[in-house]
């Protein structure tokens, strides 16, 4: 969850930017960001929670069976909502650096 505030706050940050110019006017593209950040923040919310709720369920003389592939199955869908993440924030980066040339 600490990847998901610093890339909301370098958004929200350089809103005005005038290379985010397309961000801000295309409905669709603004939507789908914020909906991918919000969702990382959900799924690693969800992991957390299925971690914590699989380590009460467990125990030691009689392990529950599904634990570890419910484990893995949350843990791949935080896993691909934070690579996606990380993808924003490269490609705003690169946006908010460039040249001021291209402006």
């Amino acid at each position: 969850m600490a990847l998901t505030l610093p890339v909301s706050a370098l958004i929200i940050g350089h809103w005005r930017e005038p290379r985010l110019r397309l961000i801000r006017e295309a409905r669709k593209p603004q939507t789908q960001l914020w909906q991918t950040i919000r969702q990382t923040t959900w799924y690693l919310f969800l992991l957390l929670i299925v971690s914590m709720v699989l380590l009460m369920v467990d125990e030691k003389t009689m392990p529950f069976r599904f634990a570890l592939p419910i484990y893995v199955l949350f843990a791949g869908l935080a896993v691909v909502r934070l690579l996606r993440t990380i993808w924003i924030l490269q490609k705003i980066t690169m946006v908010i650096i460039a040249d001021r040339d291209d402006d």
